[in-house]
């Protein structure tokens, strides 16, 4: 809608399968809420942000909250 997105983040070293697991299960736990998972000893905060279309849930977006 005419915005533009300041920053963006991705993992670096792991495969875009997981990635996708890891924002499908932070959507599925805790929509429109912070996921925190733990990555080699490290803890992530998974942000993610939903939309609601004709009764019907979608993901808008999902990022490492760095």
């Amino acid at each position: 809608e005419g915005s533009i997105k300041p920053v963006s983040s991705i993992f670096i070293g792991l495969s875009p399968e997981l990635e996708l697991a890891l924002y499908t299960l932070a959507v599925l736990l805790k929509p429109d809420d912070a996921c925190t998972v733990s990555l080699g000893g490290k803890t992530i905060d998974i942000r993610n942000h939903v939309f609601k279309n004709r009764g019907k849930k979608y993901l808008g977006t999902a990022f490492p909250d760095i």
